[in-house]
């Protein structure tokens, strides 16, 4: 049988037609290849270069600083030092779960329709997740490190870009990893702009507001909160305040409430405290000074702030054993 020659194969493979090659219209000499154009790639590729100069959410840098006993501005907050650990709700406490287990002892009616406070809040997860999905008429999140505020600011806009715009809730776990949109998308496109708020209709994800400041030292609101959070944040506030700090976080938290509101503590026992003595000279003097026991809270809450009455929810379930720990709620 007669070998086909360069131009008949190419004829049959219908390349001097096709609009898709790079020379239309013009057989391909498959023995004599055109050269191709080099393009010069610079040796130093930003995400800029690769994806364009857009806005997205970007990945929070955090190490422990050499001088950890000094006392450094919000912004500069050594990691860890005031619990304000880095990917905290995907690597310390609730990998892969669908919700925090902690919502599992708090019914749905703390937050809907409720005016919330979520001190300490972290990088936003959960204050997002309750945003969404509990439906609360307004909840604040605050956190005395600047870094995680800027990482829960992104959290919420990418929540807010990628779930399902049919849905009233979002399809995703605690660690806000998407599952309708892929996480991409923000990266490829940025974000859905966002109304400014004095004309932004009521709900998600207008119904959240996220800021940096040391809670326990800012006046208090002259408007108040229905529910008040206070999850795995009451010995950092021991270690660097003492018995008095706590103490004093705690009327603040009752001055804040309305009357028949609710506040939510979840403490970690006096044991963890131990870990922290040597993160700084302050805490080991702070710590050897304390005498006001974390089983000591509810009667004080009780007995001297004025909370009415209180309850415990039950025990959080989770896979790391520090991290089940007593839910109480006080009414105010």
């Amino acid at each position: 049988m007669k070998a086909q020659t360069n131009e008949s194969a190419s004829s049959e493979r219908g390349e001097t037609s096709n609009p898709y090659l790079a020379y239309p219209g013009k057989s391909r000499n498959y023995d004599n290849k055109p050269p191709h154009q080099r393009i010069q790639l610079s040796t130093k590729r930003t995400s800029d270069a690769i994806l364009g100069n857009r806005t997205g959410p970007k990945l929070m840098k955090g190490t422990r600083s050499k001088a950890r006993n000094e006392a450094p501005s919000r912004g500069k907050l050594p990691v860890g030092l005031y619990g304000n650990y880095v990917h905290y709700y995907t690597s310390r406490r609730m990998h892969g779960e669908k919700e925090d287990p902690r919502m599992s002892l708090m019914d749905s009616s703390l937050f809907t329709d409720k005016r919330v406070l979520d001190i300490g809040c972290n990088s936003g997860n959960l204050t997002i997740l309750l945003a969404l999905n509990h439906k609360p008429t307004h909840i604040d999140g605050v956190d005395i490190d600047e870094r995680l505020i800027k990482t829960a600011v992104n959290n919420l806009k990418s929540t807010y870009s990628l779930r399902d715009p049919g849905s009233d809730t979002v399809d995703t776990d605690i660690g806000l990893t998407s599952h309708y949109y892929p996480q991409s998308m923000t990266f490829m496109f940025g974000f859905l702009p966002l109304m400014p708020r004095e004309k932004a209709p009521p709900g998600f994800p207008y119904n959240i507001h996220f800021k940096s400041e040391d809670w326990l030292n800012v006046e208090t609101e002259k408007q108040k909160y229905d529910t008040i959070l206070a999850l795995s944040i009451s010995k950092w506030i021991h270690l660097h305040h003492g018995d008095d700090g706590i103490k004093k976080f705690f009327h603040k938290v009752y001055e804040s409430l309305n009357d028949g509101g609710i506040f939510v503590l979840e403490s970690q026992g006096f044991e963890t405290y131990a870990r922290r003595r040597k993160d700084s000279e302050h805490i080991k003097t702070v710590y050897d000074s304390i005498q006001f026991m974390p089983e000591q809270f509810p009667a004080f809450l009780q007995n001297d702030v004025g909370f009415k009455s209180y309850e415990i929810a039950g025990e959080s379930e989770n896979e790391h054993k520090g991290f089940e720990r007593p839910i109480y709620l006080f009414k105010k």
